[in-house]
C-alpha cells in the first residue's frame, strides 16, 4: 500500500512537470511572436514614413519617383530655362572735342637726298594748305660721309584742321626719322582767364564811376591808381588769351630736315 502511494505521488509529479514546462514553452513562443511581430510591424511603419524618395539614373533621361507603395513611377525631366539674356552695354564713345581749346603741335626729323627739291615741296605745300613758314634757318656747316651736306630747321604754322595734311606730306621726298605729337587741353585754363577778365572789367567800371561821383582829390588818386592795376591785369589777361587762340587755330610744326647720300633704312 506504501508503495502504491509513493508511485501515485510520483506520476502526479511528473505531470506537474510537464505541465510547468509546457507552459513556459508556449509563454517563450508567445513573446517571441509578440517581438517577431513588433519588428516586421515597426520596420512596416518606418518604410511608410518614406513619403518620396527621388532617384536619377545616369544616361536615362527620365527621373524615377518611388513612393511608399512600392510602385515606381516615370516622368521626364524638367526642361531646361535659360536664365534671361542681359543686355550688354556698348563700350562707351570717345567723348566729343567739339567745342573744347585744344593746341596741336608736330616736331619731326626728316633725312632726304634731295634737299633742294624737298625745301620747296615743303613750302607749297604748306602755302597750299593756308599756312606759313614762320621761321627757317639753314646751315651747311654738317658733315656726312666724306662731304659737307645742308641742313635747315623750319618753325610752320598751319591751320589746325589741316595738320594731318602736312604730316602726310612731310615724308614725300625723305624719310621721317622722328615725329612727335602733342595736343593740350587748355579749355579749363580759357574759361578761367576769361572769367577774371569779366570781373576786373567790372571793377573797372566802377572805379570810373566813383572817380566821377567824388570830388576829393585824395579819394581820386586812390581810385587812379588802383584804375591803373586793374587795367594793366586785363592787358596781360587779355593777351594771354590772344595768344591761346592763336595757338588753337594755328598748330606750330618744328621741322628739321638733313641733306643725306643714303636714307635711312
Amino acid at each position: 500500500m506504501r508503495k502504491s502511494t509513493i508511485a501515485l505521488l510520483a506520476v502526479l509529479l511528473g505531470c506537474v512537470l510537464l505541465l510547468t514546462a509546457c507552459g513556459a514553452k508556449a509563454n517563450s513562443i508567445g513573446e517571441y511572436a509578440q517581438l517577431a511581430d513588433y519588428d516586421l510591424y515597426d520596420r512596416f511603419d518606418y518604410e511608410e514614413s518614406y513619403t518620396e524618395d527621388v532617384a536619377y539614373e545616369p544616361g536615362d533621361g527620365v527621373v524615377y519617383n518611388r513612393y511608399s507603395s512600392g510602385e515606381v513611377e516615370a516622368t521626364a525631366p524638367a526642361e531646361y530655362t535659360a536664365p534671361p539674356a542681359v543686355d550688354t552695354p556698348a563700350p562707351s564713345e570717345k567723348p566729343s572735342t567739339a567745342g573744347r581749346k585744344l593746341i596741336k603741335d608736330i616736331s619731326a626729323s626728316v633725312e632726304t637726298k634731295q634737299f633742294d627739291r624737298y625745301m620747296e615741296a615743303i613750302e607749297a605745300k604748306t602755302i597750299a594748305l593756308g599756312g606759313h613758314i614762320e621761321s627757317l634757318d639753314t646751315s651747311d656747316a654738317g658733315y656726312y660721309g666724306y662731304r659737307d651736306t645742308r641742313s635747315a630747321n623750319l618753325t610752320i604754322r598751319i591751320p589746325s584742321d589741316k595738320l594731318t595734311a602736312l604730316k602726310g606730306a612731310l615724308g614725300e621726298f625723305g624719310k621721317v626719322t622722328r615725329l612727335n605729337e602733342s595736343v593740350r587741353d587748355v579749355t579749363m585754363k580759357y574759361t578761367d582767364v576769361q572769367a577774371e577778365i569779366t570781373a576786373l572789367k567790372v571793377e573797372r567800371d566802377a572805379l570810373l564811376n566813383m572817380m566821377e561821383a567824388t570830388g576829393k582829390l585824395a579819394d581820386l588818386l586812390v581810385l587812379q591808381e588802383r584804375l591803373t592795376g586793374v587795367r594793366h591785369q586785363l592787358n596781360r589777361l587779355e593777351s594771354e588769351i590772344r595768344l591761346m587762340d592763336d595757338q588753337v587755330s594755328l598748330s606750330t610744326v618744328t621741322l628739321r630736315v638733313i641733306e643725306v647720300e643714303r636714307l635711312a633704312p
